[in-house]
């Protein structure tokens, strides 16, 4: 028995201030193509928990201000990941995994 694969589709609406829309090309991604990540509660208050894709496992994920201030590195060495956020002012930062994949976090 093969495994099922999904695709998903994804267009944008764009509006302009006018009023006036537009809409992307389509584009299409299969599941194989889409990596898992999770991150949970968000807003944060005191932790986050990140959940990575298996793939992730190994990598480095780096936690930053929305400014590009690198606050620190993280090996992502399980599939759930906690990361204190206890000692940060509320705001928003990000966290970039090694493909790119970039997670908004907003701190209260």
């Amino acid at each position: 028995m093969g495994s099922l694969r999904a695709v998903t589709y994804y267009r944008l609406r764009m509006l302009d201030l006018d009023g006036t829309f537009a809409y992307s090309r389509v584009v299409s991604l299969n599941s194989d193509q889409v990596r898992a990540l999770i991150a949970y509660p968000n807003p944060v208050k005191q932790a986050v928990t990140v959940e990575p894709d298996k793939s992730y496992l190994g990598s480095q994920a780096s936690l930053s201000t929305a400014s590009g201030v690198r606050l620190r590195q993280i090996l992502i060495n399980q599939r759930q990941l906690p990361i204190n956020m206890s000692s940060y002012n509320p705001g928003l930062y990000l966290l970039h995994m090694a493909d790119g994949r970039v997670v908004k976090l907003v701190k209260e």
